[in-house]
Protein backbone atom coordinates (compact mmCIF):
# COMPACT_ATOMS: atom_id res chain seq x y z
CA UNK A 1 0.00 0.00 0.00
CA UNK A 2 0.88 3.53 -0.48
CA UNK A 3 1.12 5.66 2.10
CA UNK A 4 2.10 9.76 1.53
CA UNK A 5 2.93 12.13 4.61
CA UNK A 6 1.21 15.81 4.16
CA UNK A 7 3.37 17.90 6.23
CA UNK A 8 1.72 21.72 6.04
CA UNK A 9 4.87 23.97 6.80
CA UNK A 10 5.01 27.84 8.05
CA UNK A 11 8.16 29.49 8.75
CA UNK A 12 9.57 27.07 11.19
CA UNK A 13 12.29 25.75 8.83
CA UNK A 14 13.93 23.94 12.88
CA UNK A 15 10.29 22.23 12.90
CA UNK A 16 9.58 20.54 9.40
CA UNK A 17 12.90 19.66 9.34
CA UNK A 18 12.93 17.30 12.66
CA UNK A 19 9.06 16.15 11.63
CA UNK A 20 10.69 15.28 7.96
CA UNK A 21 13.96 14.03 8.86
CA UNK A 22 12.10 11.85 11.86
CA UNK A 23 9.83 10.02 9.19
CA UNK A 24 12.84 9.32 6.79
CA UNK A 25 15.42 7.80 9.33
CA UNK A 26 12.61 5.76 11.53
CA UNK A 27 10.02 4.76 9.33
CA UNK A 28 11.19 0.91 8.19
CA UNK A 29 8.74 0.60 4.87
CA UNK A 30 9.43 0.96 1.59
CA UNK A 31 6.28 2.44 -0.55
CA UNK A 32 5.93 6.08 1.42
CA UNK A 33 6.31 9.69 0.10
CA UNK A 34 6.12 13.08 1.77
CA UNK A 35 4.70 15.91 0.67
CA UNK A 36 5.78 18.86 2.31
CA UNK A 37 3.31 22.11 1.56
CA UNK A 38 4.72 25.64 2.62
CA UNK A 39 1.84 27.68 3.12
CA UNK A 40 3.24 31.18 1.68
CA UNK A 41 6.20 31.86 4.75
CA UNK A 42 7.31 35.31 4.66
CA UNK A 43 10.81 33.39 5.33
CA UNK A 44 13.69 32.20 3.88
CA UNK A 45 12.09 28.62 5.31
CA UNK A 46 10.72 27.44 2.09
CA UNK A 47 14.07 28.11 0.09
CA UNK A 48 16.25 26.21 3.52
CA UNK A 49 13.69 23.15 2.79
CA UNK A 50 14.23 22.96 -0.80
CA UNK A 51 17.77 23.01 -0.20
CA UNK A 52 17.41 19.93 2.52
CA UNK A 53 15.44 17.83 0.09
CA UNK A 54 16.78 18.42 -3.20
CA UNK A 55 17.01 15.42 -4.60
CA UNK A 56 15.25 13.06 -2.49
CA UNK A 57 12.99 11.13 -4.13
CA UNK A 58 10.74 10.45 -1.24
CA UNK A 59 10.05 14.19 -0.61
CA UNK A 60 8.18 16.72 -2.94
CA UNK A 61 7.84 20.56 -1.67
CA UNK A 62 4.64 22.24 -3.39
CA UNK A 63 3.88 26.06 -2.63
CA UNK A 64 1.04 28.08 -1.98
CA UNK A 65 0.99 31.60 -3.05
CA UNK A 66 -1.21 32.59 -0.05
CA UNK A 67 -1.77 31.33 3.45
CA UNK A 68 -4.96 29.69 2.90
CA UNK A 69 -4.83 28.47 6.65
CA UNK A 70 -5.05 24.99 7.97
CA UNK A 71 -7.62 23.30 6.19
CA UNK A 72 -6.86 24.54 2.61
CA UNK A 73 -3.48 24.15 2.92
CA UNK A 74 -3.61 20.05 3.73
CA UNK A 75 -5.66 19.83 1.16
CA UNK A 76 -3.25 21.10 -0.99
CA UNK A 77 -1.06 18.07 0.07
CA UNK A 78 -4.10 16.02 -0.18
CA UNK A 79 -5.13 16.63 -3.38
CA UNK A 80 -0.97 16.38 -4.60
CA UNK A 81 -0.56 12.96 -3.32
CA UNK A 82 -4.08 11.10 -4.40
CA UNK A 83 -4.01 12.68 -7.93
CA UNK A 84 -0.25 12.94 -8.72
CA UNK A 85 1.01 10.21 -5.89
CA UNK A 86 -1.57 7.65 -6.64
CA UNK A 87 -1.64 7.26 -2.24
CA UNK A 88 -3.50 4.60 -0.90
CA UNK A 89 -3.41 6.49 2.57
CA UNK A 90 -2.92 9.95 3.55
CA UNK A 91 -1.65 11.04 6.72
CA UNK A 92 -1.88 14.68 7.61
CA UNK A 93 0.71 15.68 10.16
CA UNK A 94 1.93 18.74 11.90
CA UNK A 95 4.90 20.38 11.49
CA UNK A 96 5.43 20.25 14.67
CA UNK A 97 5.78 16.54 15.59
CA UNK A 98 7.75 13.60 15.28
CA UNK A 99 7.60 9.95 14.88
CA UNK A 100 10.25 7.17 16.65
CA UNK A 101 8.19 4.70 15.88
CA UNK A 102 9.84 2.34 13.39
CA UNK A 103 6.84 -0.07 12.64
CA UNK A 104 4.31 3.09 12.48
CA UNK A 105 3.04 2.37 8.57
CA UNK A 106 2.94 -1.49 8.86
CA UNK A 107 0.79 -1.26 12.45
CA UNK A 108 -1.40 1.46 10.68
CA UNK A 109 -2.20 -1.57 7.89
CA UNK A 110 -2.79 -4.12 10.59
CA UNK A 111 -4.78 -1.67 12.64
CA UNK A 112 -7.05 -1.08 9.23
CA UNK A 113 -7.20 -4.78 8.72
CA UNK A 114 -8.39 -5.15 12.53
CA UNK A 115 -10.61 -2.35 12.98
CA UNK A 116 -11.61 -1.48 9.04
CA UNK A 117 -11.32 2.45 9.75
CA UNK A 118 -12.00 5.59 7.38
CA UNK A 119 -10.26 7.70 9.80
CA UNK A 120 -7.24 6.91 12.52
CA UNK A 121 -5.82 8.72 15.55
CA UNK A 122 -2.86 7.70 16.64
CA UNK A 123 -1.49 8.10 20.65
CA UNK A 124 -0.17 11.59 20.52
CA UNK A 125 2.57 12.27 23.58
CA UNK A 126 3.06 16.28 24.27
CA UNK A 127 7.14 16.66 24.43
CA UNK A 128 6.05 19.76 26.92
CA UNK A 129 4.14 17.63 29.39
CA UNK A 130 4.20 14.11 28.30
CA UNK A 131 0.38 13.70 28.62
CA UNK A 132 -1.63 12.10 25.93
CA UNK A 133 -3.55 14.04 23.86
CA UNK A 134 -6.22 11.64 21.95
CA UNK A 135 -8.75 11.29 22.07
CA UNK A 136 -9.77 14.87 22.29
CA UNK A 137 -13.33 13.76 23.33
CA UNK A 138 -16.09 10.69 23.40
CA UNK A 139 -17.91 12.48 21.15
CA UNK A 140 -18.39 15.75 18.87
CA UNK A 141 -20.43 18.38 20.72
CA UNK A 142 -23.95 18.49 20.76
CA UNK A 143 -25.92 21.85 19.45
CA UNK A 144 -26.61 22.98 22.93
CA UNK A 145 -22.72 22.91 23.54
CA UNK A 146 -21.69 24.39 20.36
CA UNK A 147 -24.34 27.34 21.19
CA UNK A 148 -22.71 27.45 24.72
CA UNK A 149 -19.34 27.37 23.43
CA UNK A 150 -19.97 30.60 21.26
CA UNK A 151 -21.13 32.62 23.49
CA UNK A 152 -18.71 31.85 25.98
CA UNK A 153 -15.95 32.47 23.10
CA UNK A 154 -18.05 36.31 22.50
CA UNK A 155 -17.62 36.83 26.13
CA UNK A 156 -13.61 36.01 26.07
CA UNK A 157 -13.37 38.31 22.74
CA UNK A 158 -14.59 40.84 24.68
CA UNK A 159 -12.18 40.28 27.95
CA UNK A 160 -9.39 40.29 25.80
CA UNK A 161 -10.43 43.55 23.73
CA UNK A 162 -10.52 44.79 27.23
CA UNK A 163 -6.93 43.53 28.12
CA UNK A 164 -7.84 41.59 30.61
CA UNK A 165 -5.15 39.64 30.43
CA UNK A 166 -5.59 36.76 34.05
CA UNK A 167 -7.90 34.71 32.15
CA UNK A 168 -5.16 32.81 30.09
CA UNK A 169 -5.29 29.83 31.96
CA UNK A 170 -9.35 29.78 32.28
CA UNK A 171 -9.31 30.18 28.27
CA UNK A 172 -6.82 27.51 27.79
CA UNK A 173 -8.92 25.20 29.97
CA UNK A 174 -11.97 26.00 27.72
CA UNK A 175 -10.07 25.69 24.30
CA UNK A 176 -8.24 22.35 25.38
CA UNK A 177 -10.86 20.58 28.19
CA UNK A 178 -11.63 17.16 27.29
CA UNK A 179 -14.55 16.12 29.37
CA UNK A 180 -14.15 12.67 30.57
CA UNK A 181 -11.27 11.40 28.27
CA UNK A 182 -7.76 11.23 28.16
CA UNK A 183 -4.45 13.28 29.07
CA UNK A 184 -5.73 16.78 29.18
CA UNK A 185 -8.05 15.62 32.21
CA UNK A 186 -5.71 13.45 33.90
CA UNK A 187 -7.59 9.81 32.93
CA UNK A 188 -5.77 6.96 31.14
CA UNK A 189 -8.11 6.33 28.24
CA UNK A 190 -5.60 6.51 25.85
CA UNK A 191 -4.57 3.44 26.78
CA UNK A 192 -7.89 2.36 25.51
CA UNK A 193 -8.82 1.86 21.36
CA UNK A 194 -11.71 4.17 20.69
CA UNK A 195 -14.48 4.05 18.11
CA UNK A 196 -15.87 7.00 16.78
CA UNK A 197 -14.66 9.39 19.08
CA UNK A 198 -13.16 13.30 18.63
CA UNK A 199 -9.68 12.82 17.50
CA UNK A 200 -6.94 15.41 17.68
CA UNK A 201 -5.71 17.37 14.71
CA UNK A 202 -1.73 16.93 14.88
CA UNK A 203 -2.11 13.58 12.88
CA UNK A 204 -5.25 12.32 10.69
CA UNK A 205 -4.85 9.22 9.03
CA UNK A 206 -7.06 8.43 6.20
CA UNK A 207 -7.95 4.92 4.57
CA UNK A 208 -8.52 4.12 1.01
CA UNK A 209 -11.96 4.65 1.01
CA UNK A 210 -12.00 8.10 1.86
CA UNK A 211 -8.91 9.10 0.02
CA UNK A 212 -11.18 7.80 -2.77
CA UNK A 213 -14.42 9.65 -2.26
CA UNK A 214 -13.31 12.66 -0.72
CA UNK A 215 -11.31 16.11 -1.53
CA UNK A 216 -9.64 16.37 2.03
CA UNK A 217 -10.31 18.37 4.84
CA UNK A 218 -13.58 20.33 4.85
CA UNK A 219 -12.02 23.83 4.03
CA UNK A 220 -13.79 26.50 5.21
CA UNK A 221 -12.23 27.07 8.25
CA UNK A 222 -8.89 29.03 8.39
CA UNK A 223 -7.34 27.74 11.67
CA UNK A 224 -9.17 25.35 14.56
CA UNK A 225 -11.73 23.34 15.23
CA UNK A 226 -10.82 21.06 12.21
CA UNK A 227 -11.56 18.20 14.16
CA UNK A 228 -14.86 19.06 15.59
CA UNK A 229 -16.12 19.40 11.88
CA UNK A 230 -14.47 16.35 10.81
CA UNK A 231 -16.28 14.51 13.80
CA UNK A 232 -19.67 16.02 12.41
CA UNK A 233 -18.93 14.60 8.83
CA UNK A 234 -18.08 11.27 9.96
CA UNK A 235 -21.22 10.80 11.61
CA UNK A 236 -23.43 12.50 8.62
CA UNK A 237 -21.47 10.58 6.37
CA UNK A 238 -21.56 7.16 8.58
CA UNK A 239 -17.38 6.98 8.56
CA UNK A 240 -15.86 4.83 11.30
CA UNK A 241 -13.11 7.23 13.48
CA UNK A 242 -10.72 4.90 15.24
CA UNK A 243 -8.41 5.79 17.81
CA UNK A 244 -5.50 3.61 18.73
CA UNK A 245 -2.58 3.68 21.38
CA UNK A 246 -0.54 1.41 19.10
CA UNK A 247 0.84 3.79 16.69
CA UNK A 248 2.01 6.67 18.41
CA UNK A 249 3.80 10.24 17.74
CA UNK A 250 5.35 13.13 19.92
CA UNK A 251 3.91 16.17 19.56
CA UNK A 252 5.38 20.01 20.31
CA UNK A 253 2.54 21.95 19.88
CA UNK A 254 1.92 25.12 18.26
CA UNK A 255 5.08 26.55 17.55
CA UNK A 256 4.10 28.08 13.79
CA UNK A 257 1.53 29.99 16.00
CA UNK A 258 3.89 30.78 18.59
CA UNK A 259 6.16 32.22 15.57
CA UNK A 260 3.95 34.32 13.92
CA UNK A 261 2.00 36.06 17.22
CA UNK A 262 3.91 35.09 20.54
CA UNK A 263 2.10 33.61 23.10
CA UNK A 264 0.73 37.51 23.97
CA UNK A 265 -2.53 38.96 24.13
CA UNK A 266 -2.10 38.52 19.76
CA UNK A 267 -1.85 35.34 19.68
CA UNK A 268 -5.42 34.98 21.95
CA UNK A 269 -7.29 37.79 19.86
CA UNK A 270 -6.28 35.31 16.79
CA UNK A 271 -7.50 31.97 18.81
CA UNK A 272 -10.89 33.56 19.61
CA UNK A 273 -11.55 35.02 16.07
CA UNK A 274 -10.94 31.66 14.25
CA UNK A 275 -12.08 29.72 16.83
CA UNK A 276 -15.22 31.80 16.70
CA UNK A 277 -15.41 31.59 13.39
CA UNK A 278 -15.12 27.58 12.63
CA UNK A 279 -17.66 26.87 15.55
CA UNK A 280 -20.08 29.10 13.83
CA UNK A 281 -19.58 27.12 10.57
CA UNK A 282 -20.05 23.95 13.05
CA UNK A 283 -23.33 24.97 13.83
CA UNK A 284 -24.10 26.01 10.13
CA UNK A 285 -23.33 22.85 8.91
CA UNK A 286 -25.26 21.10 11.74
CA UNK A 287 -28.59 22.69 10.26
CA UNK A 288 -27.79 22.25 6.47
CA UNK A 289 -25.66 18.99 6.22
CA UNK A 290 -25.77 19.41 2.22
CA UNK A 291 -23.09 21.84 2.69
CA UNK A 292 -20.50 19.24 3.71
CA UNK A 293 -21.34 16.93 0.67
CA UNK A 294 -21.04 20.00 -1.83
CA UNK A 295 -17.70 20.88 0.01
CA UNK A 296 -15.94 17.59 0.44
CA UNK A 297 -17.25 14.55 -2.11
CA UNK A 298 -15.56 14.45 -5.32
CA UNK A 299 -17.78 14.52 -8.22
CA UNK A 300 -16.88 11.13 -9.31
CA UNK A 301 -17.92 9.55 -5.79
CA UNK A 302 -21.15 11.20 -5.90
Amino acid sequence: MKFVFVVLHYLSFEDTSECVNSILTNVEYSNYSIVIVDNASPNDSKFRLSQLYNGNIKVTLLESNDNVGFAKGNNVGFQYAKNKLGADYIILINNDTLIEQKDFLSNLINIHERTHFNILGPDIVSTKDFLHQNPQRLDGFSYAELKSFILKLQILRVFNFLRVENLYVKIKSLLLSKEGTNGYAGVDDWRLERFNVQLHGACLIFDPIYVKKYKGLYSETFMYCEEDILTFVAEIEKLKIVYSPHAQILHKEASATEKTYGTNRKKKAFIYRNVLRSFKLLVKLRDDNSLVRENLIEKSSN
